[in-house]
């Protein structure tokens, strides 16, 4: 038990160094651009498996700012939910200057013919500001191009806690059908972020 807590403790005041040397270097740039470049943030997409999937159902569970619709799933569901042809789902991590930040997210997105959606959208709050929800979205219109979508649709559903995930959608630039409806149109994409970096595995 000893040994555990250690190990805790350790990584507990490791992310805490990392993040105050991310915030001593916000504090010693001009503009926010700027911070980003230091940063050399990394997205990289993972598809969900055995090997993740107990801190994808976490995620899941335990998200609330940044989460599209806070639907809460089982690894049982989640398995479930992937074994369609016209489904994608992809658990997402974070590296940058100052190390790994572990994975923070999940991407899932479902094509119903020519329509797409996006099913999911679950990003720790730890990363936001920083471009990596709008790397997401490109991400979500890159699969359901593969997927033979030409649309994509995203519904917030509103909550007392993910408020956040709405001014994420407001400020994406994305065209809003309502209040809390935002559609993409596929064909044109969605343009990736230049500040941050994307890699696909799997």
């Amino acid at each position: 038990e000893n040994t555990t807590i250690s190990k805790e403790d350790r990584a507990r005041t490791l992310m805490y160094v990392s993040e105050r040397n991310r915030q001593d270097i916000k504090y010693s740039v001009k503009n926010n651009d700027d911070w980003l470049k230091k940063l050399c943030t990394r997205v990289t997409a993972h598809p969900v498996n055995s090997n993740n999937i107990s801190r994808v159902t976490q995620l899941f569970n335990k998200t609330n700012q940044l989460n599209l619709s806070t639907r809460r799933l089982s690894e049982q569901d989640i398995i479930a939910w992937q074994d369609k042809k016209t489904r994608s789902m992809m658990a997402i991590s974070i590296t940058d200057l100052f190390g790994d930040m572990g994975l923070v997210g999940i991407i899932s997105v479902e094509a119903l013919g020519a329509k797409g959606r996006l099913v999911d959208f679950v990003l720790s709050c730890r990363v936001m500001g920083r471009l990596v929800e709008e790397t997401l979205i490109h991400l979500a219109v890159s699969e359901l191009a593969k997927l033979g979508a030409n649309i994509m649709e995203i519904v917030y559903e509103p909550t007392e806690r993910n408020g956040p995930t709405l001014q994420v959608l407001e400020n994406a630039k994305l065209e809003k059908v309502n209040q809390h409806t935002f559609i993409v149109n596929i064909d044109f994409g969605y343009e990736k972020p230049n500040l941050v970096e994307l890699n696909l595995l799997g």
